[in-house]
């Protein structure tokens, strides 16, 4: 196991043993009920411009997600980013549960945005990037692409990322970066990111070597329950004693293609609606009953009240820290 997850096992239990949870919990409630005092607006909004992938990775639920696959109309998608701009929000990410490059209006939506002055980034696969897509995206760039890429060999990159081609997607990648550096421009910054899980993480310093000196930089995060427990192995750490607020319901507003605003990104069926974009402002929905409601129990510590929050395993562990 990777040392830094070893130690985060070690000083999850530590603070969940008395009586060290007890002042734990007195020094990290006081820090996010101050952080929360500050929070008006989400950092950033999502907007799922086609809840379409081609992919099938072993530890994303896309495969079991039952509502209509659809692309966001152009005029819904302007109504959304002008009023992200309105209320003061300046990045916009144009994926979800989706492969960007599959959308026929994406370069239309880059860059769209990019002349509101805002930011835009999205999450690929990489799969389909080809000649003429690397074309259209440099010559209206977003700020930023992360490559989703988890493995540093082929055969394991492949048994997650199911359907995806080790060779292709790593070229792919490559030719983007060559032909942005040949044209001399400093954006779309390119990074990669992996997330770890137990068939992955033996193999983290290969994954560094593939990418290091390639790309603008790589991150790692830990697999989540969102598809069901089994992907964590040695990664599980202990489960916290008290439930702290997911800060991701104050970082991110999800915007479905449908238009209905989602609870997060563990939401990938649209199953907590919050408020529907058709028909109501983004204001309106963010300061309004349902989101406020959800917050508030989350800021109760009652966050598993929430029926989708009571299974995640972000609740229990990831909100143990992320507010620091």
């Amino acid at each position: 196991m990777n040392n830094h997850y070893r130690m985060k096992k070690i000083l999850f239990g530590i603070v969940n043993k008395y009586p060290f949870y007890i002042a734990y919990d007195r020094i990290y409630t006081k820090r996010i009920n101050d952080i929360l005092k500050d929070i008006q607006l989400p950092q950033a909004i999502s907007i799922e411009t086609f809840n379409l992938c081609n992919l099938k990775c072993i530890m994303c639920p896309y495969k079991d997600m039952t509502r209509q696959k659809s692309v966001m109309t152009m005029e819904l998608f302007r109504k959304v980013v002008l009023e992200s701009k309105k209320m003061g929000i300046n990045n916009v990410i144009v994926s979800f549960y989706s492969e960007p490059f599959l959308d026929p209006h994406i370069f239309e939506r880059i860059e769209f945005v990019r002349k509101q002055g805002m930011n835009v980034m999205f999450y690929s696969n990489g799969t389909v990037l080809n000649y003429e897509k690397i074309k259209k995206l440099l010559d209206n760039p977003p700020n930023k692409i992360i490559f989703s890429f988890d493995g540093g060999t082929k055969e394991t990159y492949e048994k997650i990322r199911v359907n995806a081609k080790f060779d292709v997607v790593t070229g792919n990648i490559r030719r983007l970066v060559e032909e942005r550096n040949r044209r001399g421009m400093k954006e779309p910054a390119i990074e990669v990111n992996c997330t770890i899980q137990k068939e992955n993480y033996h193999e983290l310093d290969a994954f560094k070597k593939l990418w290091d000196g390639v790309v603008d930089g790589y991150d790692f995060g830990i697999v989540d329950n969102r598809e069901g427990e089994g992907h964590e192995g040695d990664l599980t750490v202990e489960r916290s004693r008290l439930v702290y607020p997911c800060r991701r319901l104050w970082n991110e507003m999800i915007v479905l293609s449908s238009g209905k605003v989602a609870l997060c990104c563990v939401d990938f069926d649209g199953k907590v609606v919050l408020g529907d974009t058709n028909n109501q402002s983004l204001d309106d929905i963010w300061n309004g009953e349902l989101y406020s409601k959800v917050r508030d129990l989350h800021q109760q510590k009652m966050g598993d009240k929430v029926a989708l929050c009571r299974g995640c395993s972000k609740l229990y562990r990831a909100a143990q820290v992320a507010w620091w």
